[in-house]
């Protein structure tokens, strides 16, 4: 298999060494010539997992043009911020290859979905898919066991894809629901940037489990106002990875309301991080579709409250804790 991957971050390299591990002649498009002369000469990224040695059948390349031409599946691992540009030069450049998004965020302006801006850009009928579930990079650069899900509409083409991307270490399932596997791993880390600020408090176990929880009836409500199936919630791209997420602190978005929580400006947080936090953009843009909708999300407006209002932490904790009772399952 000739594979391209979009984007040299952390998510870009882990699939480079899982996949050029497991046989496949990887090329890797980054847009630094010093990352691509180091993957090539050095055989490492020297930004992001840099512990690690790369296969040598890892070739970077700064020229998309090259990458894009030698590649028989393209899988995009770029930060949703820069995912309009690379569309903008796919579009021309591509001719049928199967492009599978790993990226898990919305883009502005209008908040749209990543394969509704890469169809925008390649056809309505570009065969465009969705890789997604609890997949935190590092553990897949080390091969521990990890599961995933992969969504396209057509289910006999999912199912093809599913099986060239799954590997003894990576186990992909197939889905047609490509609206529900992108809300949910965008909004999963919005869920993780509460848990975050929740740990940073001491709020406990119990709280945390109970943002989980109703996190995921944000994201299903979110989800079924645009037709998503249910039950893609209650899999690997929805609870597995909202989960995972919110576990700890291999997860920057997780991370990030720790560190808020914990004193640290905004944006002195997200320059510690290093790497983007996608949850910081999903706030705005989930809000954005929530009003269009009518529909009403607490914990995500609660963190928009500290991220972006910059009110205090444990007072928007505790505005949250005190609204008005319901029923559970309320619609």
């Amino acid at each position: 298999m000739k594979l391209g991957i979009l984007g040299s971050g952390s998510w870009g390299t882990a699939l480079s060494i899982l996949y050029a591990t497991n046989g496949a002649q990887v090329y890797l498009y980054t847009r630094s010539a010093e990352v691509c002369f180091s993957i090539n000469e050095n055989h490492k990224n020297p930004r992001y997992l840099s512990e690690f040695n790369l296969p040598a059948n890892i070739r970077a390349s700064i020229d998309l043009r090259e990458v894009v031409s030698l590649s028989e599946l393209l899988i995009l691992a770029v930060p949703s911020t820069a995912v309009e540009s690379v569309a903008e030069r796919l579009k021309g450049l591509v001719k049928d290859i199967p492009i599978v998004s790993g990226t898990k965020g919305y883009v502005f302006p209008n908040a749209r979905r990543v394969t509704q801006v890469l169809r925008e850009y390649l056809g309505d009928s570009y065969p465009v898919g969705v890789l997604s579930g609890p997949n935190f990079a590092v553990e897949v650069a080390s091969l521990k066991p990890t599961a995933a899900v992969f969504a396209i509409e057509d289910i006999n083409l999912s199912r093809k894809i599913a099986r060239v991307l799954s590997c003894p270490s990576y186990r992909v399932y197939s889905s047609t629901d490509i609206v529900g596997a992108e809300h949910a791993g965008a909004m999963k880390n919005v869920i993780a940037i509460a848990a975050g600020i929740s740990d940073a408090l001491g709020m406990g176990d119990n709280a945390r489990a109970a943002l989980i929880t109703r996190g995921l009836a944000e994201m299903v409500r979110l989800g079924l106002a645009y037709n998503a199936n249910p039950l893609t919630y209650a899999g690997l791209a929805g609870v597995g990875d909202l989960v995972l997420t919110c576990s700890g602190q291999k997860s920057r978005n997780y991370t990030l309301g720790y560190l808020v929580a914990r004193g640290i400006g905004v944006e002195d947080a997200l320059h510690k991080l290093g790497m983007v936090a996608e949850g910081y953009y999903t706030v705005p843009a989930a809000l954005e579709m929530a009003e269009k909708l009518g529909i009403e999300l607490p914990i995500t407006q609660h963190v928009h409250k500290v991220l972006f209002d910059h009110l205090p932490v444990r007072e928007v904790a505790m505005d949250l804790l005190d609204r008005e009772l319901k029923d559970e399952f309320e619609t």
